[in-house]
């Protein structure tokens, strides 16, 4: 029978073993995924018995695979996660800058607000300065408040620059094709999404990040492009089941359902977008719902369901309601 000292140690040694898999895999969503329940075993075993000896592999965990996180564990997980991470933090003596900034964009996609965690992160170091910027940018172009979002995302592109970073210089970029995109200023969102891929050095459809593709594929669907926009949301769609990341299979079939929608092709707009909303509900993502909802709604017009249309487009406004109220 193992003593207390020897188990402790040998699920010490398991976690750190995951802990140097998940420093090596960070960038590498499909390995990660295969890995995946083994380096959760080792978090778990690491969030019960939270200290100074086990704080550093957690903190190095979570920091690791923090863009993995994001598309594939729910938004409740993640923050349970980040709260374990500042527990953490004060057994290490650190301020966790990229953790507080972790924990905004998790608020952020479950359709709340948390400025003041993205306040704190641009206190921290210059890369994580940058990307709090380029978040508060996108919270702000969400809220309406577009002078501000451009002054916001500008700077985030000059402090991308300064650093040479081209990923995030591209990021910001593509977040101000947004607010193009909004005001209906198609060709330009399509020059600066272009513009935001040359500077990542990606123009191939099999190197574009999933970002691009679903912005590619949604300004050409605006432009009346519908065969080119179901060519970058469909290879959105078998990335996403590729790798197996739930919210990316959502994202990719609600927007080709509305692709189908414009060809009145109704069967195959009301498959794919029952398909996002099954997942929006199954991962927790509230916005995404919500749009699922207004989305069967208009299938439902469109087929002459009257009922059917006028009980999703009330769940689309109950859902809404209930997200305005986080915003608060």
């Amino acid at each position: 029978m193992l003593s207390r000292t020897n188990s402790w140690r040998i699920h010490q040694r398991y976690a750190d073993l995951y802990r140097q898999v998940a420093q090596r895999l960070s960038d590498d969503h499909a390995a990660l995924r295969d890995e995946y329940l083994q380096i959760r075993l080792a978090l778990d075993w690491l969030t019960k018995n939270i200290g100074l000896d086990t704080a550093p592999s957690f903190m190095t965990i979570v920091d690791a695979m923090a863009s993995y996180f994001l598309l594939a564990t729910t938004n409740d997980d993640l923050l349970s996660l980040c709260r374990t991470g500042f527990v953490a933090a004060q057994f290490l003596g650190e301020t966790p800058g990229w953790l507080w900034l972790l924990q905004a964009r998790a608020h952020f996609a479950a359709g709340g607000w948390d400025d003041t965690a993205v306040d704190i992160s641009r206190n921290s170091d210059p890369t994580t300065y940058g990307r709090a910027a380029l978040v508060a940018g996108q919270m702000q172009l969400n809220r309406g408040d577009y002078t501000v979002a451009l002054k916001t995302l500008a700077n985030a592109q000059a402090l991308f620059t300064e650093q040479g970073d081209r990923e995030g210089s591209a990021a910001a970029l593509a977040e101000v094709a947004v607010y193009h995109l909004n005001r209906g200023e198609h060709n330009k969102a399509l020059e600066l999404y272009e513009e935001a891929d040359r500077i990542r050095g990606r123009t191939d459809t099999q190197n574009l990040t999933d970002h691009s593709l679903l912005m590619l594929g949604v300004v050409h669907r605006k432009l009346g492009h519908f065969d080119k926009a179901l060519g970058y949301l469909k290879a959105l769609l078998a990335r996403g089941e590729t790798e197996n990341v739930a919210s990316s299979i959502a994202t990719a079939s609600h927007h080709i359902a509305w692709v189908y929608l414009d060809l009145n092709q109704l069967a195959e707009a009301r498959q794919a977008a029952e398909q996002a909303q099954t997942l929006y509900a199954k991962i927790k993502d509230p916005r995404g719902l919500s749009d699922a909802d207004e989305q069967f709604g208009e299938i439902c017009l469109r087929e002459g369901n009257l009922p059917g249309a006028v009980h999703w487009l009330k769940q689309s406004v109950v859902t809404r309601s209930a997200l305005s109220g986080l915003r608060k």
